[in-house]
């Protein structure tokens, strides 16, 4: 069970886990050295956004994917198991 208190609990098994103020902070993106930072990506790479309209779409792609994936390995198991 978790608690979180800013007065600990006194009991047997009870352990005091201090978290830093800083525990939501993330540090910005800085491009590689060398990078001219005003031709550097204006978003940090491997993240994207995209409209809530596009992204029912991708989460389309995605199951269609995923039931590729699985008929397929359904179908590497069916040879595998004769």
């Amino acid at each position: 069970m978790w608690q979180f208190s800013n007065s600990p609990l006194d009991e047997e098994g009870a352990e005091v886990i201090e978290l830093d103020g800083q525990i939501n902070i993330v540090p910005a993106f800085n491009p590689p050295e060398g990078v001219d930072k005003k031709t550097a990506p204006v978003a940090i790479p491997g993240v994207m956004t995209v409209s809530p309209q596009e992204a029912g779409t991708m989460l389309d792609t995605v199951d269609n994917l995923q039931e590729t994936v699985d008929q397929r390995k359904a179908d590497m198991d069916a040879i595998s198991n004769n």
